[in-house]
């Protein structure tokens, strides 16, 4: 019995010990807290030993500009709130002596983000919406003190709305051996899906950091929701050094549970890296199986069901908190849209904090997960056309790499109301942008959203899969006749504009123009932009035309910026367009919404 209860004891250990090292092979960690902040430019602030004593602490996700103070000399593009300039952030912090390979991640950084790591300089990202990494293997000092410099510059007239500064989402240090998944390493799909079986294929890009080739095999195993294994794969390559090699494996799962708007049913792929026998990587990726298709006759199909997408725009900004993230306050404005009956969400018109999506995947919401307001003709002075050239390829595949495992995106849009989009210069971008989509992910559609000011022919249309249209209500039936083999969606629609709790006597129809010295709009819900309409025109254009796969509205929420009709007129500082006010009140318009 002793002999048995010893032996019961080491097998426990052993069993213990080999879970302890797995759970710390992987390991992800926030860099939040702590941060030292100043918003001025400060010479030599990214050396090691640059005292910032001074400067202001602080935790991150971080929006400089929500702080205050309004101010009339700001431009109304950004809502009265001083967001532009340049800002500094330092953090400082210690690792253990035996950590291998280490990255750091931005899941946003507003804009023109520069980073050192103690005094060297690693890299930059100009792009304020794209999430973005670092290496800092090289460069890391073990066991010893480190300083993260990161210099954020950010011009006025950079955005059309409100876009905030700063450090706004979440920053991460991520720990692994020598051997592991790449960042964003894992892509899974599911070619084959019926009510028997889906068939699962995981690709996975295994990097090797050492200095010598490593034999490496690559178990991947598929949990249900309830952490029941369904389905396994291993597979062995050989990995030179400092190379990466992709491992492709092809599985089955049984009596598969679709993910569905009504049932948003998630499963985990695990993918276990071993080296010699032991696991050096643990990597999870989450995802869904569902099937869906576009048709120009019959509109939107998810698994076989025939639906409408009833979707809003959302802008990624949370009200009195700014730009920075908070998944609470993610989670709280996506609930009450569900609650009107929304179904969909467009990303307007940029890519979205990661955990959006996940919460998109968890609430069984649909996604069109947008990358750009601007192309190379500008709209505004210091938009993104100074960027294009270089970092608007690189921009898209972080987008897609980022993102194509949640199974709530149904389409890629490529911009939003291109202004040169039926130029030639612009149809070749388009093209350019479809095929980086189809090459990275072939699995979905890819749109965009089209101005009704654009021209459109055979070229154009054939850009995409499906056409996505801002505004165009009264040529639905004509585009249809005209190009009938493409589907087509509502990307922008309505554009009615009201004041919560506001009632303006008498009560007239206001189709452009609204004016009153209040600078309020009537609750009555009898406004709108020249260039959109009322809900209900919407309506009964959804319904009479079944190849019409449904619409977003613009929009859900109000947002700071664009106060339309009241663009030059101090104090208005907020959009009128949203269903649901900045504070996440409903307006009246919410119940029509919810009525449909």
């Amino acid at each position: 019995m002793g002999k048995r209860f010893i032996g019961l004891v080491l097998l426990l250990s052993v069993i213990i010990s080999g879970c302890a090292r797995i759970e710390t092979v992987r390991r992800r960690e926030k860099l939040n807290a702590g941060w030292r902040f100043i918003k001025e430019d400060v010479k030599n602030a990214q050396a090691l030993d640059f005292d910032d004593s001074s400067w202001r602490k602080l935790n991150v996700p971080h929006d400089w500009a929500i702080e205050g103070p309004f101010t009339k000399e700001v431009s109304f593009r950004g809502g009265y709130l001083p967001y532009p300039g340049v800002g500094w952030y330092r953090k400082t912090f210690t690792i253990a002596s035996d950590a291998k390979c280490v990255r750091v991640e931005f899941d946003g950084v507003m804009r023109d983000a520069r980073v050192w790591l103690n005094g060297q300089y690693i890299g930059g990202w100009p792009y304020g919406y794209s999430s973005f990494s670092f290496d800092l293997t090289e460069y890391i000092r073990r066991g010893q003190k480190n300083v993260l410099a990161v210099r954020v510059e950010n011009e006025n007239n950079s955005s059309r709305w409100y876009p905030g500064s700063g450090i706004y989402r979440n920053v991460w240090l991520t720990f692994t051996g020598a051997v592991h998944v790449e960042h964003w390493g894992t892509f899974v799909t599911t070619p084959e899906v019926s009510e028997r079986s889906a068939s699962v294929n995981v690709k996975t890009q295994i990097q090797n950091q050492s200095q010598q080739a490593q034999d490496v095999v690559l178990e991947t195993i598929i949990y249900d929701a309830q952490g029941k294994d369904v389905a396994r794969n291993t597979v062995k390559k050989n990995v030179g050094k400092k190379a990466s090699l992709e491992f492709v494996q092809d599985l089955e799962v049984f009596n598969p549970i679709r993910w569905d708007i009504k049932n948003p049913y998630l499963y985990k792929a695990v993918s276990n890296v071993k080296v010699d026998g032991e696991t050096v990587d643990r990597y999870e990726t989450k995802f869904g199986i569902r099937t869906f298709r576009l048709d120009a006759k019959e509109g939107f199909f998810l698994n076989g069901r025939n639906i409408k997408f009833k979707g809003v725009n959302l802008h990624h900004g949370l009200g009195p908190f700014g730009i920075a993230f908070s998944r609470r306050a993610a989670e709280r404005q996506l609930e009450i849209m569900k609650e009107m009956g929304c179904n969909a969400m467009r990303t307007a018109h940029n890519p979205p904090a990661s955990e959006q999506l996940d919460l998109c995947d968890e609430m069984g919401l649909l996604v069109m997960d947008e990358t750009f307001d601007e192309w190379k003709k500008p709209k505004i002075p210091n938009g993104y056309n100074r960027l294009f050239d270089e970092w608007a390829e690189k921009d898209t595949r972080a987008l897609l790499k980022r993102d194509r495992n949640h199974p709530s995106i149904i389409f890629w849009s490529t911009g939003n109301e291109i202004p040169e989009l039926d130029t030639a210069e612009g149809k070749k971008n388009a093209k350019m942008f479809t095929e980086i989509c189809r090459e990275m992910d072939p699995t979905r559609a890819v749109t965009s959203g089209i101005h009704l000011s654009k021209k459109l022919d055979r070229e154009l249309v054939d850009c995409f899969d499906a056409l996505g249209l801002n505004y165009w209500q009264d040529r639905y039936e004509k585009i249809h006749k005209q190009f009938p083999d493409k589907p087509l969606l509502s990307t922008e629609s309505a554009a009615t504009v009201s004041t919560r709790g506001e009632y303006h006597f008498p009560v007239k129809r206001v189709p452009k123009g609204y004016h009153d010295k209040s600078l309020q709009i009537s609750s009555y819900d009898i406004a709108n932009c020249g260039f959109g309409d009322l809900p209900d025109v919407e309506f009964k254009l959804q319904q009479e035309h079944r190849w019409m796969m449904g619409e977003f509205v613009w929009s859900g929420f109000d947002y700071h910026g664009e106060p339309d009709p009241y663009e030059d007129m101090w104090p208005a500082h907020s959009s009128y367009f949203g269903i649901v006010d900045m504070c996440g009140f409903k307006k009246d318009r919410f119940y029509l919404y919810q009525s449909q």
